[in-house]
């Protein structure tokens, strides 16, 4: 029996993908080893979204051989897709790398996914690829063009998961909002017995439909959170970033959101420190995060890719610029989530129980994604009513 280890970074369809390598190799064959020393394979699903990410990917590579002669190791993923990888005796690349792994091992086919682990949510990709070429973004150059999980395909996996004991699922994908039955297919999951909770994993904002969005409203399985990478607030930046839509159709869809969801929960990405970014460009990021009570924001410093556009833009931000930037929008994000706290106070939610503290506390998320400690004595992976108080929010 070999024994391999399997490192995933980045986002929720690298997550997903491991959980379906790892699902289908084989128990009489492979054993899972939470420690790469003692690995006989080593498979590195890897992520280069900003060049902080690639940097550490390729430097634990580098250590793992070191450490490691012996082992066998792959690079997977989007780091493969940029050339050779010092350390990997194997690179496999983004398109169809579940199979590609199997096929490497002569481990069989894939099989459908049951579990994700010791989570109490599970990821189910839908879709894959981008075709919009944002000018800042690598992935439309590592993860391909788009393709989408046909719809019975992502049934089967949903009821699989559910007669597993998992309350919630989370649809995710690349460029998500570009199934074409997304709507639908939510609708149909949310239907499907035994499931309690399901959510969208991140959604551009110019392909959240009002069909979509009185689900949200409607739907008791539905939750109405959405998470929406808007990168920035001004017009002008959006545009030298080529994202899909402008400051006037951010704006309306966001109004048209809030009309939806008034208590609905909202977390973003934005990207500190674009090329030719100014002062006013910042202020109109940090307002829309106010105004419309964003309580989290992943927020990154602008990270040059090899072969986008906007790495060959003039006007890059100096450090001490960037410190500012990054300050600016981190200040709004504790304004957006006090707004959205404040919102939320006092109100009765449900919390699903995911995680044990130390101390004998109780954390979860509530349907609106907000991260909760409880005091009272719950069981894992169980929906328990709550009453929200200010102190409660982490």
């Amino acid at each position: 029996m070999r024994k391999y280890a399997l490192i995933t970074f980045g986002c929720k369809v690298n997550q997903y993908e491991s959980q379906k390598i790892a699902a289908s190799l084989s128990p009489d064959a492979f054993c899972p080893v939470d420690d790469w020393h003692e690995a006989d394979i080593i498979i590195v699903n890897s992520c280069v979204v900003t060049q902080k990410s690639e940097t550490k990917n390729r430097r634990l590579i580098r250590k793992m051989k070191r450490e490691n002669p012996d082992a066998f190791l792959v690079a997977v993923g989007c780091l493969a897709e940029m050339g050779p990888v010092e350390g990997a005796d194997r690179v496999v690349g983004s398109r169809d790398k579940v199979e590609k792994i199997l096929e490497l091992f002569h481990a069989g086919p894939v099989r459908l996914l049951d579990s994700f682990g010791e989570k109490t949510r599970a990821f189910i990709k839908i879709q894959d690829g981008c075709n919009q070429f944002c000018s800042y973004c690598i992935i439309p150059y590592t993860r391909g063009r788009e393709s989408y999980v046909p719809v019975e395909k992502i049934k089967r996996e949903a009821q699989s998961i559910i007669r597993n004991g998992y309350r919630e699922i989370v649809l995710t994908g690349i460029h998500l909002g570009r199934h074409p039955e997304l709507t639908g297919l939510v609708e149909m999951i949310a239907e499907l017995p035994g499931l309690d909770r399901l959510r969208l994993s991140s959604i551009e904002i110019i392909e959240i439909k009002s069909e979509l969005l009185t689900l949200m409203r409607d739907h008791p399985k539905v939750m109405g959170h959405l998470h929406i990478p808007l990168q920035s607030g001004s017009g002008r930046i959006l545009e030298a970033m080529n994202r899909p839509y402008s400051e006037a159709q951010m704006y309306a869809k966001l109004d048209e959101i809030r009309a939806f969801l008034p208590s609905g929960g909202l977390t973003t990405d934005m990207i500190a420190g674009f090329p030719g970014e100014r002062t006013e460009d910042r202020e109109q990021s940090a307002h829309v995060i106010r105004e419309y009570a964003f309580h989290r924001v992943h927020l990154f410093p602008f990270s040059p890719r090899p072969g986008t556009k906007a790495a060959l833009l003039a006007g890059h931000l100096i450090r001490e610029e960037m410190d500012e930037a990054l300050a600016l929008i981190k200040k709004a994000e504790e304004e957006g989530k006090a707004a959205f706290v404040r919102r939320w106070s006092g109100n009765d939610t449900s919390v699903l129980v995911e995680e044990k503290t130390k101390k004998g506390l109780f954390e979860g998320y509530t349907p609106e994604y907000l991260r909760v400690r409880i005091a009272q004595n719950c069981e894992l992976n169980t929906i328990v009513p709550v009453t929200l108080s200010g102190d409660m929010i982490l």
